[in-house]
């Protein structure tokens, strides 16, 4: 099965995602752009440290003895989300992220250990660097260039908005992090859907 290690948002944290997400679609709608991206169920979204792809059963067991031992070696950690975002870049916004912030040094320290047990239990490395982010949604496969730089001009206009404080940003409660959780991750027509398969209280 397909699987990654998360951290879990708590539910005021993902009303208050969910409230960006929703007018996000607004600003997009009143621009008849909406359709162009699919956004991410609220109960979906999760700061990923590691998507490890297809798991044999095997380092499935690994992973979920070794786990333990690396949550407990860390202490519980407090988070923030902040800007809009998209990958690779406003002008193309194949995905469209809020970023982390908070004690990111910790989250960083956290994430290198789990890459570390993915390395010893059969994963390649990881090419690109870790950048902690929420996904709140991703293009459409059938939308147009035109479409998706029209959106990626109306996120950009988003934040900077927001930034210069012409609109009223959504209130964002810092969260702290108290455990890991390892997923299966499910792929459907609608989208993938994410069960969690256990979790690991931090130290």
């Amino acid at each position: 099965m397909r699987t990654f290690i998360a951290i879990e948002l708590p539910a005021n944290v993902q009303k208050q995602v969910y409230q960006v997400q929703l007018q996000l679609q607004a600003s997009l709608q009143g621009l008849q752009i909406a359709r162009c991206i699919r956004w991410t169920p609220i109960t979906q979204i999760h700061l990923t440290l590691r998507f490890l792809g297809e798991t044999n059963p095997i380092q499935q067991e690994s992973l979920t003895r070794q786990l333990k031992p690396v949550a407990l070696h860390q202490i519980a950690f407090r988070l923030s989300w902040g800007e809009i975002g998209c990958f690779p870049d406003f002008r193309k916004p194949n995905i469209v992220w809020l970023s982390i912030g908070g004690e990111v040094e910790r989250l960083q320290q956290l994430q290198a250990q789990i890459e570390r047990l993915a390395q010893t239990v059969g994963f390649v490395t990881e090419k690109r660097p870790f950048s902690p982010h929420l996904t709140l949604g991703r293009a459409r496969r059938d939308s147009s260039p035109v479409e998706l730089r029209r959106a990626g001009e109306a996120l950009k206009n988003f934040q900077s908005e927001l930034e210069t404080h012409r609109r009223a940003p959504v209130a964002h409660d810092p969260f702290v992090v108290t455990q890991l959780v390892y997923m299966q991750s499910e792929l459907r027509p609608e989208g993938a859907r994410h069960t969690p398969v256990m979790h690991y209280r931090l130290g």
